[in-house]
């Protein structure tokens, strides 16, 4: 695909066809979002607009809205998602380009589905156009209708949803929302089957499907007591997402809380979304605690309050962190003084109530 769209914008070079190297490169932007290529998206996103700038007759193309928005659900940051989806015509990109159309669709319904309104997605997936989808959209649009099952709490729905996908050149995309379902049916054996046969495939996975995938290879690892498998496949998961890939992290998350509650190193790499995407409540809070108490802890006064919030012993800290059990009471003391509490449970309510923890 790479390859045909740099021929077709070579070709619309030497012809002086400005409409449609805009096309090409909004197009070569979709993807390499999508791939979780950020910076190959901006590349192609920066050189579109240099293009839009030199010929002010030309529409910017829809695309390049879409590739916005894919970018922004993978930040987990719904907020500009939906800014963005709000800005563009879905009439005018459907007559301009059926195709388009039905794209930007169902990333509308992916994102009503990831922002807790499936019934909202579930009816405009309903909606029909008078020629059969791409076999892509049809298997993200069956794929969209089996998270919804699953959040209804119906995994055999969802893996009925999935079968007709389970042979053919798309068959791999499926691995991964099949191992989803058999997680949630208890099904170890075939979740591990299918979510190893999909990581086997690495070359040919986006970023963001590689990083997702190995997160739910770790769910599976923690759920056969394999914890450090578990923490290791997280690790490699964080060093590939480079912080570029947040969502497949923000839904995982609550998974993974004992184990992240126990290993506060990890704890602390795990991305969240941006402050932006919480909106105003959160600044309000984050500015509250900023008046109510600038507390300022050091690196390893952070890391030992981690701990606190688990039922570590301060022994049992000081043989995490190999540290000396005095000074890791050093560091306690030092966190009570800074928060103004007097045990470890004050300690505790104090810091997440200046988000600190």
């Amino acid at each position: 695909m790479q390859s045909l769209l740099n021929q077709a914008l070579a070709q619309a070079q030497r012809c002086g066809l400005s409409g449609v190297q805009a096309d090409v490169l909004a197009m070569m932007a979709c993807i390499d979002s999508y791939r979780g290529r950020p910076g190959h998206a901006d590349d192609a996103v920066l050189r579109a607009h240099c293009l839009l700038r030199g010929q002010p007759s030309l529409r910017p193309p829809a695309a390049l809205q879409l590739a916005a928005v894919i970018r922004s659900i993978q930040k987990a940051d719904f907020l500009a998602a939906e800014r963005t989806l709000c800005s563009v015509s879905l009439s005018a990109a459907v007559g301009a380009d059926p195709w388009l159309g039905g794209v930007l669709t169902l990333w509308r319904a992916t994102l009503l589905t990831l922002s807790g309104k499936p019934q909202e997605a579930r009816v405009l997936l309903g909606t029909t156009t008078a020629d059969p989808p791409p076999a892509l959209l049809q298997l993200h649009r069956d794929v969209l209708f089996g998270e919804i099952e699953m959040l209804r709490g119906r995994p055999q729905d969802a893996l009925r949803r999935f079968g007709r996908h389970r042979k053919g050149s798309l068959a791999a995309l499926v691995d991964l929302p099949c191992a989803r379902a058999y997680l949630a049916l208890g099904d170890l054996d075939s979740a591990r089957h299918r979510i190893r046969r999909m990581l086997a495939t690495r070359p040919q996975l986006s970023r963001y499907l590689f990083v997702d995938s190995m997160l739910l290879d770790a769910r599976i690892a923690e759920r056969t007591g394999d914890t450090g498998r578990a923490l290791d496949v997280i690790t490699n998961a964080l060093d590939v997402a480079h912080e570029e890939i947040v969502l497949p992290f923000v839904r995982a998350r609550e998974e993974f809380s004992d184990l992240l509650a126990r290993h506060p190193a990890v704890a602390d790499r795990w991305p969240g979304p941006p402050a932006s995407a919480l909106g105003g409540v959160a600044t309000a809070l984050a500015e509250q605690g900023s008046r109510d108490a600038p507390v300022q802890l050091t690196p390893r006064e952070q890391t030992v309050l981690a701990y606190l919030a688990t039922s570590l012993t301060a022994g049992d800290i000081a043989v995490e962190l190999y540290l000396s059990v005095n000074t890791v009471k050093t560091h306690i003391a030092a966190i009570y003084q800074k928060l103004g509490a007097g045990r470890r449970r004050d300690a505790v309510r104090r810091a997440r109530e200046l988000e600190l923890l």
